[in-house]
């Protein structure tokens, strides 16, 4: 007794107490709580909120000691209490006690015990504090509403009982609160509907919770099967309801989101602000005066859902404010109308504004036009000198690249030859020459419409399209094209193109050695570094300045890159350097270009040439061999001189075969010249093609042209060697032939062989 007089005990001093049986608890309960000691009432309430849960004796002390004159009794005993096992009316009754206390802490322990109780036991014992919210004391009504409220679906059977309770302040919380429950009430007090004393209480809840109209009211319609007077009740509540949200609807939306006065509402918060209010509501807000209303009002408009019907309806309202006097305003309605799928045209007229803001919202605004409804912009399409042409044309391409494979369908499949342009332009602007693009420009390029095939041409130029087909193309078109400003758009083009792709192929060009351009390379060497360069790139050098990189290049050249490489050889036959003329020739021959066109060129090269060129020229047209046949025998049909400076230089590096088709020309070619120029040439083979010519040329004598006749003898005069058969044949010439020149020529030829004979 001595200690519980003297200090207050802790929690854990006072369950030390009672394990270790120092205490006995019906001593306490007896004495303790009763003592006059402040402290040791103290004590021994504390002794009792640690100690096992009390019996039915006990509860009736501790009911006692809840009325105790000491707040901290009050609290340990109410404490006692709530840990009791007695029944829930009991204890909850204890607590509704403590609701009224004056001590802030009697209180809260109360509104927390009364939490636990019901928790603990189901909502059983919520019937005494629905009494509670009757109290006279406002301090215990606001508590018990408190509790109530915090208790949730919990609570839910007792506040429907309580719709029946006699007191009408009770009444009324009961009410607020199944308003406040929701859905779950809402549920409940249609079932309720069905039983006839408290279907008036459950009806006018009802009818306040207008709010969960479009989730109740399929319920609520269900209970007309019910029977004649549910059904009456039920359609009294539908129409209260019908009356609650027309008046809602017809006001304008209170809007309680932080800064929807004062600043731009992010979307989240617009999302969150616009949940709570239908767009008919909202739609009064458009009227406000101050134009940060009206802006935010647009923002939460453009993220709600709207139906097919109120969508019409706020674009209706919407379309002024596109012209409103205040930018901010302008601005958000463009969003708006972008995010709403609007009329494009609007939006397209409104990228005119003055204010910059508004045009970026506009432009916005088009793009994801642009990126889900493209033929409803490309369809706002005026002339191409129009405002609004540039408009779409900004908007397309600010929406690339997700258009870009659109736009490609639209340049084949596009009505307008308008429309068809404006695509062609925007893939010009897109910088993607995919294959897809290239191939749209491409087909773009034969429309019936000048003004799309010059935007083709244009948007090829423009993504840099330096493939082989695309440069062939617009060759054609050039060559082709009909329209003059179509023409000379291809002719820069290509152009343009060809020189890029130049500049592309020397940027990934090999760099060549640098022994190339110091010093002579024999054969092999210079056809291993050559080898090593790009064909383009040796095309190029064979065109350099420097002589010793021109011949390198020339004799190290090897023909596998088509026209290019051959015609940049055979102009280095015509080089100002012998040593590069020599090496174009040998090179021309060892790889075998058509002889068709090689051997005319290197007999042209030969007409002047001194030595050695003209000796290396002529071994490589004879590398020819058989070949050249063919070409050599073509050359006959030209002037004698030239034939006597080329074929004839060339003839004696052949043999018999060469000799033998000489002489089927001078034997049976119809032309005079012909003719003329085959004796010539035999005359001036030798060795075994010369005794082949011999034979041809003697047979020849019997010609009855005298030029052809005394070309003959000229050729005999000079074939080598001079025989026997020769004189014979020219003496007996002689002896029919009557014409005096024919008898000159006969002579000197004779002459001239015993001359040639003597040496």
């Amino acid at each position: 007794m001595k200690d519980l007089a003297n200090a207050a005990l802790s929690a854990e001093e006072a369950t030390a107490l009672v394990e270790d049986g120092t205490v006995a608890v019906e001593k306490v309960l007896t004495r303790h709580l009763f003592d006059g000691r402040l402290l040791v009432r103290r004590n021994g309430a504390k002794i009792l909120s640690v100690a096992p849960p009390l019996s039915e004796f006990g509860a009736r002390r501790m009911e006692l000691a809840l009325r105790d004159a000491d707040g901290v009794v009050r609290a340990s005993a109410l404490t006692t209490w709530i840990r009791s096992e007695l029944p829930v009316q009991l204890a909850m009754k204890a607590c509704v006690v403590g609701l009224a206390d004056v001590k802030d802490e009697v209180q809260q322990i109360a509104v927390d015990g009364c939490i636990t109780l019901l928790g603990r036991h189901a909502g059983d014992g919520a019937d005494q504090l629905i009494n509670a919210t009757a109290d006279s004391r406002p301090a215990v009504r606001f508590a018990a509403v408190d509790v109530l409220e915090r208790s949730g679906a919990t609570v839910l059977p007792s506040l429907l009982e309580g719709l029946s309770h006699p007191d009408g302040v009770a009444r009324r919380y009961v009410r607020q609160l199944l308003r406040q429950l929701g859905v779950p009430a809402g549920e409940a007090l249609i079932e309720l509907l069905r039983e006839e004393d408290r279907q008036y209480e459950a009806a006018k809840v009802l009818c306040q919770m207008d709010t969960l109209t479009p989730r109740l009211k399929p319920r609520l319609k269900a209970l007309r099967a019910a029977g004649p007077l549910v059904r009456a009740v039920a359609e009294e509540v539908i129409k209260a309801w019908s009356k609650a949200e027309d008046k809602r609807l017809n006001q304008p939306a209170r809007v309680t989101a932080p800064g929807y006065y004062e600043r731009t509402l992010s979307d989240a918060e617009a999302i969150q602000a616009a949940a709570d209010f239908s767009p008919r509501q909202l739609l009064f807000n458009l009227r406000d005066g101050r134009e940060r209303v009206r802006a935010n009002t647009l923002h939460l408009l453009s993220v709600k859902e709207l139906s097919r019907d109120e969508r019409g309806h706020v674009f209706a309202a919407t379309t002024p404010l596109i012209k409103d006097g205040e930018a901010m305003v302008r601005a958000a309605a463009a969003r708006a109308m972008g995010r709403l799928n609007g009329p494009v045209a609007l939006l397209v007229d409104a990228a005119e504004d003055k204010d910059g803001d508004v045009r970026a919202a506009v432009e916005a605004a088009l793009a994801d036009a642009a990126r889900q409804r493209l033929d409803a912009l490309l369809t706002t399409l005026g002339g191409g000198k129009s405002q609004r042409y540039h408009v779409v044309i900004e908007a397309l391409a600010a929406a690339c690249p997700e258009v870009v494979e659109p736009l490609c369908e639209r340049v084949r499949t596009g009505k307008k030859p308008i429309v068809r342009e404006a695509c062609a332009r925007v893939l010009g602007f897109s910088g993607s020459p995919t294959k897809n693009v290239t191939r749209a420009l491409l087909g773009a390029l034969n429309d019936e419409h000048e003004v799309v095939r010059f935007r083709a041409v244009w948007g090829l130029n423009q993504l840099d399209a330096t493939d082989a087909n695309t440069l062939k193309m617009l060759i054609g078109v050039e060559n082709s094209e009909t329209v003059r400003h179509v023409k000379r758009a291809a002719h820069k083009a290509v152009k343009r193109l060809k020189q890029l792709a130049e500049e592309r192929e020397r940027a990934n060009e090999p760099s060549p050695s640098p022994t190339i351009a110091e010093t002579s390379l024999p054969e092999e060497q210079a056809v291993a570094e050559v080898a090593k360069l790009a064909p383009a790139q040796v095309v190029r050098m064979l065109g350099d300045g420097r002589e010793q990189v021109r011949v390198n290049v020339a004799r190290g050249a090897v023909v596998e890159a088509g026209e290019e490489m051959v015609e940049a050889l055979l102009r280095g036959l015509k080089d100002a350097s012998s040593r590069v003329r020599q090496a174009a020739a040998l090179s021309i021959a060892r790889n075998r270009i058509d002889p068709e066109i090689a051997v005319p060129a290197l007999l042209d090269a030969l007409v002047g040439a001194e030595p050695p060129v003209d000796g290396v020229i002529v071994e490589a047209v004879a590398l020819y061999g058989e070949d050249a046949h063919a070409p050599l025998i073509a050359t006959l049909e030209e002037r004698s001189y030239r034939v006597a400076r080329t074929t004839g230089k060339v003839a004696p590096a052949f043999d018999e075969r060469l000799a033998r088709r000489l002489g089927n020309c001078l034997k049976h070619d119809r032309t005079v010249g012909v003719r003329r120029n085959a004796a010539d040439v035999i005359g001036m083979m030798d060795g075994a093609a010369g005794k082949q010519g011999i034979k041809d040329l003697v047979s020849a004598l019997s010609e009855p042209t005298p030029s052809l006749k005394l070309q003959v003898i000229g050729a005999l005069a000079r074939i080598a060697p001079g025989t026997d058969e020769i004189r014979a044949a020219l003496r007996e010439t002689l002896t029919f032939e009557r014409r005096a020149s024919i008898h000159r020529a006969v002579e000197r030829a004779l002459k001239q062989i015993s001359a040639r004979a003597g040496q």
